[in-house]
């Protein structure tokens, strides 16, 4: 079973059929797809877009993703303009997705609403070696993220979007995304 299927449950069958098709595979899956991309404008939020070598700004940004089983979950390798972006997602205890980029860890409630993938923020640990630190939310990085169906029907809109405390907005992307292999 998936690992998106596995954390959704018995909702995975509301979802729409684009949407769902994106995450059914526990193997490799290739994606194209292009992108709105605007990052922070105040110092700091660069500086920590930068570290966490988050996608840059830019208009109709072509992107790639392929995502890989490992260890325990998927790692998530999105291009944006050529330039990585890698995260690892896996389950976490109770029903909830953990995605790492870097020391950061968010985990998210997955629900399912009208067909779309809502991913609902739940915490942000901090992960420095074998020590787990959860964050507390005036520390945390916020994201807000959700995939549904596009016009077209077999493309998925998704929208995203990180915040840091008192820096703001580190960076928010959205556009629409299709799974080029034939998948599961």
């Amino acid at each position: 079973m998936a690992l998106y299927q596995r954390i959704v449950g018995d909702s995975w069958r509301e979802l729409d059929a684009p949407v769902r098709l994106l995450h059914s595979t526990g193997a490799l899956m290739r994606g194209a797809g292009s992108f709105n991309v605007r990052r922070g404008n105040r110092r700091a939020a660069r500086l920590l877009a930068s570290l966490f070598r988050l996608p840059e700004t830019g208009e109709n940004v072509s992107t790639r993703v392929v995502v890989t089983p490992c260890r325990d979950g998927e790692r998530w390798h999105r291009t944006f303009a050529g330039k990585p972006f890698v995260t690892e997602q896996r389950a976490h205890a109770g029903p909830f997705l953990a995605e790492r980029i870097g020391m950061i860890e968010i985990l998210f409630r997955l629900e399912v609403k009208n067909g779309a993938l809502f991913y609902q923020q739940t915490m942000a640990v901090l992960n420095l070696g074998p020590w787990r630190m959860p964050l507390p939310g005036w520390l945390a990085p916020r994201v807000v993220a959700s995939e549904q169906v596009a016009a077209g029907a077999t493309r998925v809109q998704v929208s995203v979007s990180v915040d840091a405390p008192v820096v703001g907005l580190l960076v928010a992307y959205s556009g629409t995304i299709e799974r080029e292999d034939e998948g599961a």
